[in-house]
């Protein structure tokens, strides 16, 4: 699995969620969400960043779908090319801060779209769809 994207209805979203792959979390609404039993409060517009073996726990009051695009950290070389892609240990591996961050309606959406084309991307399986993805999205 080079990467692919998941979508859940909080009410039926894992109890004791974790996967050994990255997960860029799109959600909304307002609740509460565990990482490795730390709580954070969410409201609105939220993303989050998970790194392979977290454990993510959600509590909202609404039933809102959860969007996850999981992929391993060789597709975009998070373990082995750290300073070109300057991602590990801002959004993902980072123990002191917040996994999450809150997005706009218009940040939300806009990510939303990109989910979705990853989507069709993979749908469409031609030649070369792995490299177009990560060019098209890095």
């Amino acid at each position: 699995m080079s990467a692919h994207i998941q979508s859940y209805p909080i009410s039926s979203f894992p109890s004791d969620f974790n996967t050994e792959n990255y997960g860029v979390v799109l959600m909304k609404g307002s609740g509460v969400f565990s990482v490795d039993q730390i709580n954070y409060v969410y409201e609105g517009c939220t993303v989050l960043f998970l790194t392979p073996y977290q454990k993510l726990k959600l509590t909202s009051a609404t039933d809102a779908q959860v969007f996850i695009l999981f992929f391993h950290g060789d597709y975009y070389c998070i373990e082995y090319h750290k300073e070109e892609v300057a991602c590990n240990g801002l959004l993902f591996n980072n123990i002191y801060l917040n996994p999450g961050i809150p997005l706009t309606q218009e940040s939300y959406d806009y990510i939303l779209g990109i989910f979705g084309h990853i989507q069709r991307e993979f749908s469409e399986n031609h030649l070369f769809q792995s490299l177009s993805l990560k060019h098209t999205y890095s």
